[in-house]
């Protein structure tokens, strides 16, 4: 499952996804709660690839937009050294 998560209002985050045209949901957590459940920083922009079982496999902290999604498609089932 593939979702974003933010602390940005469930409108804006409609329009974001509306804009960019993104195939997968996005959640408002305004007070960071899901982020601090999982041990990252909720105000920042990051990539978290949390496992079935709910552990945090791989944090990006820094990402090329172009090159992103393929990076994280590749390293999906490789947990981080």
């Amino acid at each position: 499952m593939l979702f974003g998560a933010s602390v940005d209002s469930p409108e804006a985050l409609k329009a974001f996804k509306d804009k960019h045209n993104l195939g997968y949901s996005l959640l408002s957590d305004p007070k960071g709660t899901l982020a601090g459940t999982f041990g990252f920083a909720p105000r920042s922009r990051q990539t978290v690839v949390i496992s079935k079982d709910g552990k945090v496999e791989r944090i990006y902290s820094k990402a090329v937009p172009k090159e992103h999604p393929a990076e994280v498609l590749k390293n999906l089932g490789t947990p981080e050294k």
